[in-house]
């Protein structure tokens, strides 16, 4: 023989009523319909608590479902309707413990319905409350809860009793039983295991539990779920360093008691709570992640190898992904022959940015280097002749002041020579001076350029080229 485990929940709501194909989001529908038609009752809104807890019924066929909202009628005076569906009511449970009670209501709704000549009272618009009742108030408790018991193995003897041993339910799993509010225990027996038996468990008005029992297992259990305001989180339970055991939104049932729970994803703070769960709570763990206070930056760039420095400091080469603090940063890219690129990054928390830089040559120097030298040969060889020709002219002015200077000097066309040969000199120094200057300066390619995309969180793989939804940052030399 073996223990059983026994886990009990309050399935929690869904959204719009739709009808779902899967019956667990159908079983979570139903319950919010419910959970509605009985806050709407408490209100006094009793024919819109009514409707609620016949949509409730539309998704589950559950026989309380059908009672709430004969109560709900009665309250607001629908004695026909109230009628119908406590008629309803007991179809759908032939065995019903308040069988008796209830086929005695109908027998007063209806001779009182008659004496009202069939003529139900207005309907209310939304909001409004209840016109006076022809009956006793209906109190709260008066609106009954379905409890579901499911087994594994299924087929297993399921007694239902209340705090002072009264049987309420019994039948074989899978059970449905329409119950009150109180508190009841459950036993599941099976020839092949141990009976497990739960301690009393409180039961609301207007709710629907769902008991499941696995019967393998000795330890009783709980239901956790794990919601996240970043979906896709993964959740560590009790051992963190065995892996995650789901992602959130996470739901498991685990065993009463305290239990340690992890919540990270990257590029968030990691969250670590303590939840103790209690027999037949469905305890939901909201976790609020907060981005961290660093991003990275995905440098690619066309020419791998080029190194990268941020605010003037050596980081690696391209590609590079480095890690960075929020905000907006220097990025330059340098390389042998091309013109280096210098541009702002913003980093956001949590997030990667992806820059992808495109790296232009260099121009050419060695025209600019060439009309230099060539310049610098003229403009020496124009200061050589004119040297030359100033000392010719010196001489033959010292010599025709002594009055022996000939006119046929030869020394005289030398020096002409020499003087024009200077002038010529430093004038093409000064042409090819000019287009040294224009080689050094001509840039007839683009500056090399960088296109930065969208960033996207650290969970997600960096895709895509150049150019995808990225703003263009400028290069300067």
């Amino acid at each position: 023989m073996r223990l059983g485990i026994v886990i009990v929940t309050v399935f929690a709501a869904g959204s719009a009523f739709a009808q779902p194909e899967d019956p667990v989001e159908a079983l979570q529908e139903a319950r919010r319909h419910m959970e509605e038609g009985q806050s709407l009752y408490v209100q006094g809104r009793y024919v819109e608590s009514a409707q609620e807890f016949l949509r409730a019924h539309e998704l589950q066929h559950y026989s309380a479902f059908l009672y709430n909202a004969a109560v709900a009628y009665e309250r607001f005076g629908h004695l026909g309707l109230a009628a119908t569906n406590f008629e309803r009511y007991l179809r759908d449970d032939p065995g019903a413990p308040d069988r008796a009670e209830v086929e005695a209501r109908i027998a007063r709704l209806r001779a009182a319905a008659a004496a009202q000549g069939g003529t139900p009272p207005p309907t209310p618009t939304p909001g409004q409350t209840a016109a006076p009742a022809p009956l006793p108030e209906a109190a709260p408790e008066d609106i009954k809860s379905m409890l579901t018991v499911q087994t594994n193995p299924a087929g297993c003897r399921i007694v239902v009793r209340s705090v002072a041993g009264q049987v309420v339910a019994q039948g074989t799993s899978p059970l449905l039983s329409t119950v009150d509010a109180g508190e009841y225990t459950l036993t599941a027996t099976h020839p092949d295991f141990r009976p497990a038996t739960t301690d009393p468990m409180p039961v609301q008005p207007g709710k629907v539990y769902v008991v499941r029992v696995e019967m393998a297992q000795g330890a009783f259990h709980a239901f956790l779920r794990v919601v996240s305001n970043v979906p896709g989180a993964s959740v560590f339970v009790d051992e963190r360093d065995v892996g995650a055991v789901g992602r959130t939104p996470y739901t498991n049932p685990y065993p009463v008691g305290r239990h340690e729970i992890w919540v990270e994803k990257p590029g968030y703070r990691t969250v670590e709570s303590e939840v103790d769960l209690a027999l037949g709570e469905d305890l939901t763990l909201r976790v609020d992640l907060q981005r961290v206070d660093h991003g990275y930056l995905d440098l690619r760039a066309n020419l791998r190898g080029s190194r990268v420095f941020i605010a003037e400091r050596l980081v690696g080469k391209a590609p590079i992904d480095h890690q960075l603090p929020a905000g907006r940063h220097v990025v330059r890219v340098e390389s042998e022959g091309y013109k280096p690129f210098e541009g702002r990054v913003a980093i956001e928390r949590g997030q990667r940015t992806r820059i992808d830089v495109r790296m232009r040559p260099a121009p050419s120097r060695v025209p600019a280097y060439v009309s230099t030298g060539v310049a610098a040969a003229l403009l020496g060889a124009g200061i050589y002749l004119g040297l030359e020709a100033n000392a010719l002219y010196e001489d033959l002015e010292s010599e025709q002041q002594r009055g022996t200077l000939a006119t046929d000097d030869p020394r005289i066309m030398d020096g002409f020579v020499y003087s024009l040969a200077a002038d010529i000199g430093f004038l093409a120094a000064t042409v090819v001076g000019g287009f040294a200057i224009y080689y050094f300066l001509r840039d007839p390619l683009p500056d090399s350029s960088a296109e930065a995309q969208r960033p996207v969180d650290l969970s997600i793989a960096p895709v895509g080229g150049p150019g995808l939804a990225g703003l263009s940052l400028g290069g300067t030399l």
